[in-house]
């Protein structure tokens, strides 16, 4: 269990004298992520000092457990990654394994064994190379799995340790994607700037949403039906690009999925957000789109009056139409 000491002066020596093969984060008081202290419990830094002022009051917190992965995963939760390991009591530096990405160390042309260590960096011209714009993709895939911005720069391999290629680190700087280091250390996170950040938390987002879908009882039938239903083209737009394409359904109730092809359209997935936001339905015959005011003269102004395509079997159902025109009617009065 991760133990806070602030302010706890006498509670905090305990701990040490109990747990001596433990670790400590030293943290400033504001949170700042610029320092972030890893220590054994055994340091003299954090156990003895000369002066009057206590180790857990005036600017320093001292965050405890007895294992460093532990506490590294706290500070990257709260704080920030560890930017410090002290060069005296030579607290292990923790490897990040990614099993969770699926993604091979030892065969990936982007990590190199952990006592590499390329020149300092010079300025480069922007790279755009296919290599490259892998490697930056790499980088959002392991940033969306773990979902922090911060990278790291080692991992566990079968072989020992090994860290991201150096060089194209670099690469990664002179393109805005990763925030600029010190060029003559290889540091132990990296962060990316935040577009791209946000580009990974969307990604986050969208496999979340995915995994969800996935977990629904029934929905994996119910998807491939309407899919071949409508000939894996978009009802409304016509996309016919597969990953795009999401089913729908019109009628829903809570906590139940009803799983009828009568129940289902395909649409591509923002449009599929709208429809669930009630943000458009039905024309009351079933064939055209009908949009509320606020998506008029916007972005998604084309969908007014489209053309709704009929699939080849188990069109929706006028009940199933019906509710969901009750539903849009109900938001059009609540947003007036």
């Amino acid at each position: 269990m991760v133990v806070i000491f602030d302010n706890r002066e006498r509670a905090y020596k305990g701990w040490l004298g109990t747990y001596q093969k433990g670790f400590v984060l030293n943290v400033l008081r504001s949170r700042n992520p610029t320092f972030v202290g890893l220590h054994r419990a055994s340091c003299l830094h954090i156990a003895e000092h000369n002066g009057p002022a206590p180790f857990t009051g005036q600017n320093y917190i001292k965050i405890c457990h007895d294992a460093a992965n532990a506490l590294t995963t706290w500070a990257e939760n709260y704080v920030g990654p560890v930017t410090r390991y002290c060069e005296d009591c030579n607290p292990p530096r923790v490897g990040h394994d990614l099993s969770f990405i699926n993604i091979d160390p030892d065969r990936s042309d982007f990590f190199r064994p952990r006592r590499y260590r390329s020149t300092p960096l010079k300025q480069r011209k922007r790279a755009k190379t296919k290599r490259q714009f892998a490697f930056e993709t790499l980088l959002k895939r392991i940033a969306a799995a773990r979902k922090s911005r911060y990278i790291p720069t080692s991992f566990r391999t079968l072989d020992g340790e090994c860290h991201l290629d150096f060089g194209a680190l670099g690469h990664a700087v002179e393109n805005g994607v990763v925030a600029a280091f010190d060029s003559n250390v290889i540091p132990n996170f990296v962060r990316l700037l935040k577009d791209f950040a946000d580009d990974a938390r969307a990604e986050v987002k969208r496999n979340e949403r995915k995994g969800m879908i996935s977990t629904r009882p029934g929905q994996t039938a119910f998807s491939e039906a309407i899919r071949q239903n409508y000939e894996g083209r978009c009802a409304i737009t016509g996309c016919e690009v597969e990953q795009a394409l999401e089913a729908a359904h019109i009628r829903v109730q809570k906590g139940v999925d009803i799983n009828e092809p009568g129940n289902g359209i395909l649409l591509r997935a923002d449009i599929h957000a709208l429809f669930d936001a009630h943000l458009f339905t039905f024309s009351p015959d079933g064939r055209h789109v009908q949009i509320c005011r606020s998506l008029a003269g916007g972005t998604y102004d084309d969908l007014k009056n489209a053309n709704i395509r009929r699939p080849i079997c188990d069109p929706p159902s006028m009940e199933n139409r019906t509710q969901h025109r009750k539903h849009f009617k109900l938001r059009m009065v609540c947003r007036r």
